[in-house]
């Protein structure tokens, strides 16, 4: 399998410099609903089991998200519309999902007269800020879960792909505080073999700083941007770097449409 299977770029299909700072700001003014999730058990051996004791490394709290329902009204945002008082959007973050929808013809487009009285999300589909600490122990290969496990933490069907846009923090890639990296294997795509590989980590109490990703299958690609479609149902993870910055990023991703089918939508509307 090419690269293009596993991940593409399409930075330069959409600028999101315009909602970068206001995201941020959403991000912090609401950090009393941030949410602590437990990436860690995609290195567990049995992504949908029960999490037990968090390792040192992972700690609770090293991986956090804001689900978009959460997000309350800024009130001074719904009268920042293009210099109208047009009350569309909600925050920075709603203006995002809105504004990229319609521009790579997403499903599930948003009603524009209920938008801003009622957040609404498809049940198919996952909204969340997505935050990791600088000091994550170790990030490995990773792949999501075949049931159970969703990006943005809940409980549900196989989430198979995501778009995701950079937000803030991945200034150590060198390309900008908002263009991250990402190695993926796009031909590695056994889940037993992947789960095999991190139960004998377990078994054998392995500290994080020390975790291996499994035997890679096939070639290894790496791409960078801040707006990129990422095929979670082969390996995959951000590209080794030294973190000296927590990194924040939106996450838009499916459970009923495959990486294949949201590409296709994408690639026919910037053609």
């Amino acid at each position: 399998m090419a690269k293009k299977d596993a991940i593409f770029n399409y930075s330069s299909a959409f600028d999101t410099s315009s909602y970068l700072t206001d995201i941020e700001s959403t991000w912090t003014d609401n950090a009393a609903t941030h949410r602590n999730i437990r990436h860690d058990m995609l290195w567990s051996g049995d992504p949908d089991g029960t999490p037990g004791t968090a390792l040192s490394g992972w700690d609770v709290g090293t991986f956090k998200l804001l689900k978009v329902h959460d997000i309350p009204n800024d009130a001074t945002y719904l009268t920042r519309d293009e210099g109208t008082t047009n009350k569309i959007d909600n925050t920075a973050v709603h203006r995002l999902i809105r504004n990229i929808k319609t521009a790579f013809n997403l499903p599930n487009v948003i009603d524009v007269d209920a938008w801003p009285n009622e957040y609404t999300c498809a049940n198919d589909e996952q909204h969340s800020l997505n935050w990791t600490s600088k000091d994550v122990g170790a990030y490995p290969i990773c792949m999501n879960a075949l049931g159970g496990w969703m990006r943005d933490g809940r409980t549900g069907d196989h989430v198979q792909c995501a778009l995701v846009v950079t937000i803030s923090g991945y200034d150590d890639y060198g390309s900008g505080a908002n263009t991250g990296s990402w190695t993926v294997w796009p031909t590695s795509t056994n889940f037993t073999t992947y789960n095999s590989h991190y139960q004998g980590l377990v078994d054998a109490s392995t500290a994080v700083a020390s975790y291996t990703d499994p035997t890679k299958v096939g070639t290894e690609f790496v791409e960078a941007g801040n707006v990129v479609l990422l095929n979670l149902e082969n390996q995959h993870k951000p590209t080794a770097v030294s973190r000296t910055k927590d990194q924040l990023s939106l996450s838009i991703s499916w459970s009923n449409k495959s990486y294949a089918d949201i590409k296709s939508l994408i690639d026919a509307a910037i053609a």
